[in-house]
């Protein structure tokens, strides 16, 4: 270990003292050291784990001159973990030496530098990764900008992975990605931007080659003409995507997916994703071809918990636009995971245009497994036994439990097989949209709206899979004293060699009163129709909604629903109604609570949005001393049977503000879903011992009954020492 520090450290730090003595900074480390022990339960069962993290940090930075800056960094990590699920043991052992560079050149209107690193990593023990991994990274960027707008970012990076005694034969893999990134300032009317990406890897073993480029272009632009009576907003974006692979014959070829969109949602029914539920939140990053940067998808334990652990029943899914054949799968992450087997994975398709109603995939049709690639990648891997053919995919996580604080999601691949080429493929792709939108405001209180979006993708190679998509809107607004009128009309066209997966209209009528006092109304018309793929219904809403800000601390919001659906495939009529029940009050300044209440009567079952649902949400906080808090939550729904739940916990800090703090926690848990209940209490403390070291432990104790049963009742303990110099 010694002899390979000193192989490549210390000459690199030698050297840089003999021609610049005195310029170095001080040296500075860190010490850190992490132990834990984690029992709980996994299902019906039990877990049992350990982990021991010991982590040694020097670095070594360097003023060349004022613009320069040099730095040296050695690393060397003890990971050593083992635990038991369900009866399933197993232990390991990985040791990392790590030490890197960089070398910078900074300006006020340039940066550019380089960088690399090298990493070796030995394991043991029952482990599915290689023994010995070894791996080479060297890069650079470039960083500029003018005071008229012009701004160029450029990165590159090539990466040599080798993996030697695993299962299977030694592996060898080399990779190069670069980005460019320039963009420039049209003034007051907007901005034009070109955005280029490579990625290359070459798995020497398997003989597998793939190469992508993408070529993106950017155009944003805002105008307002006749004393701003008339404001024109226009964005055209459009991508050229290109990806080979050569397998010599060895494996078959698969076609990376390009989705429509991707979404993210809470919800611990998957099934079923109801209007009354929340809204999907878009992450277009999840398929941005960039596997570093995380998005905003966290299934760490800090994530808020949806059913039992934090980051829970996290829903991520695409849309392709229409039914595509999907093999296989990749989801990165962005940290590695000492205990994997924490997490499961449910797999949900479906064809349902609104992408409401989900099918879940059995087990026995696909294999999934945590992985790591080359020493810098590390996610999950899904393998499909027979192709599934679907519009939608989801992917939602199951934890049994603690994992790591934070986990983010950075891309989630999907590929189709190629079955035209077994050695060699080329797919090349193009996807452009345009956003347009017009206002015209007459006279101040009337404003009319037209806005439009159009989408299209071409494939070369691949035959009947170009989809084209029209959104179309109009919109007008209407303010006449203390009522405001308002009205839409929408329609959503995808299609894909002329036929139509999505053929949706909306109208919309509405009117408002008292939005400038405390207590407001709405009342809305809605029509939809939807001559969608194997769909052929209409539906109308009625819906009046109130508002009362009865006092300061107390709001009142209520929604009343009436609507009807007429299925002409299914021959189903169905009427349903709907009241949502908010309040929100703070009688105390220590205390606040938050109820929450929707039911929706049916009389005919027809889909999401025309079947029953019942929901109470109950959620209270309460600070009765400044350092004493209690919170507690109830949940009650009806779906197709009644679930509930309770999760209560309250916390005391006898200790605050000086050099130690103590903290005292109690939980509690019940849910109807699992017949599981759970209650347990814990210490925990961070001593700051000296300015720059810093102890901190806990111990926490659970106790568990499942379906009437008893699982044992453990003791859970963490312990760190943090020193730096």
């Amino acid at each position: 270990m010694l002899r390979r520090i000193g192989k490549y450290i210390f000459p690199v730090a030698g050297l840089l003292l003999l021609f610049f003595p005195g310029q170095g900074d001080a040296l500075d480390g860190r010490l850190d050291i992490w132990n834990s022990h984690q029992n709980g339960r996994a299902g019906a069962g039990s877990y049992n784990t350990f982990s021991r993290r010991e982590t040694y940090v020097l670095n070594q930075p360097f003023t060349l001159l004022q613009e320069i800056m040099v730095s040296t960094r050695l690393r060397w990590v003890r990971e050593f973990s083992g635990s038991e699920t369900n009866g399933l043991s197993q232990e390991w052992d990985n040791h990392t030496l790590q030490p890197s560079y960089s070398m910078s050149y900074r300006t006020r209107r340039l940066n550019l530098g380089l960088k690399g690193d090298w990493f070796e990593k030995e394991s043991s023990g029952a482990t599915a990764l290689a023994p010995l991994s070894t791996r080479s990274q060297h890069g650079g960027w470039f960083n500029a900008r003018s005071d008229r707008g012009t701004r160029l970012n450029i990165n590159w990076t090539q990466t040599l992975s080798k993996r030697e005694g695993e299962i299977g034969g030694d592996k060898e893999t080399r990779e190069k990605s670069g980005f460019l990134d320039a963009e420039q300032s049209l003034g007051t009317i907007g901005q034009i931007q070109y955005k280029f990406s490579a990625l290359s890897s070459d798995v020497v073993d398997r003989q597998v080659q793939r190469t992508d480029y993408s070529h993106g272009f950017d155009l944003g632009a805002d105008k307002r003409f006749a004393d701003n009576r008339i404001d024109l907003s226009v964005r055209a974006r459009t991508q050229y995507f290109i990806q080979k692979a050569e397998t010599g014959g060895s494996v078959e070829n698969t076609v990376l997916l390009q989705p429509f969109s991707g979404h993210a949602l809470l919800d611990d029914t998957p099934e079923i994703h109801d209007p009354l539920e929340g809204d999907l939140i878009s992450v277009p990053e999840l398929f941005d071809r960039d596997r570093e940067s995380p998005t905003s998808i966290n299934i760490g334990d800090s994530a808020p918990v949806v059913r039992e652990f934090g980051g829970d029943y996290r829903n991520i899914q695409y849309d392709f636009g229409d039914q595509e054949e999907l093999s296989s799968a990749i989801l990165f992450v962005d940290e590695r995971l000492l205990h994997p087997e924490l997490f499961q994975w449910r797999l949900f398709v479906t064809d349902d245009p609104e992408g409401r109603i989900w099918t879940e995939l059995e087990t026995d049709r696909f294999s999934i497994g945590y992985n790591e690639w080359s020493n810098v990648h590390q996610g999950w891997a899904i393998d499909f036994n027979d192709t599934v053919s679907a519009r939608y995919f989801k992917l939602v996580d199951v934890k049994f439990g603690p994992t790591v604080p934070d986990l983010f999601i950075t891309e989630l691949e999907v590929y189709t097989l190629d079955v035209n080429e077994i050695e060699k493929t080329e797919e090349r792709s193009r996807n452009d949209k345009l956003d347009a939108s017009v206002s015209l405001t007459p006279i101040p209180i009337l404003n009319f709206r037209y806005q439009t979006t159009l989408r299209q993708r071409v494939f070369y190679e691949m035959d009947g899979r170009d989809l084209d998509a029209v959104t179309q809107g109009f919109h007008s607004r209407l303010k006449l004293g203390g009522l405001i009128l308002t009205g839409m009309v929408q329609t959503y066209r995808l299609t894909r060699e002329a036929q139509s997966s999505t053929n949706v209209e909306d109208y919309e009528a509405a009117i408002a009163r008292g939005s400038t006092t405390r207590f407001t109304t709405k009342l809305s018309w809605n029509h939809s129709v939807d001559h969608s793929t194997h769909q052929d219904k209409t539906t109308n809403y009625v819906t009046l909604a109130l508002s009362w800000q009865a006092t300061p601390r107390l709001q009142i919001k209520q929604r009343f629903s009436h609507g009807r659906r007429e299925d002409f495939i299914l021959d189903v009529e169905s009427v349903s109604n709907a009241i949502a029940t908010s309040i929100s009050t703070r009688p105390l300044s220590s205390l606040s609570l938050d109820f929450n209440r929707t039911d929706r009567w049916v009389n005919t079952e027809a889909g999401a949005g025309f079947q029953r649902f019942d929901n109470t949400n109950l959620t209270l906080n309460w600070a009765p001393l400044p350092l004493i808090s209690f919170s507690s939550t109830w949940l009650y729904q009806v779906r197709k049977t009644t679930e509930w739940s309770a999760r209560h916990s309250v916390a005391w800090s006898p200790l605050s503000g000086g050099s130690v703090e103590i903290r005292i926690n109690g939980n509690g848990f019940q849910d109807s879903r699992t017949d599981a209940t759970q209650w347990g209490g814990g210490v925990s403390t961070k001593w700051r011992m000296r300015p720059r070291l810093l102890l901190e432990g806990g111990i926490e104790t659970q106790r568990y009954e499942v379906s009437g049963e008893r699982v044992r009742a453990p003791i859970s303990t963490n312990m760190r020492v943090s020193w730096s110099f």
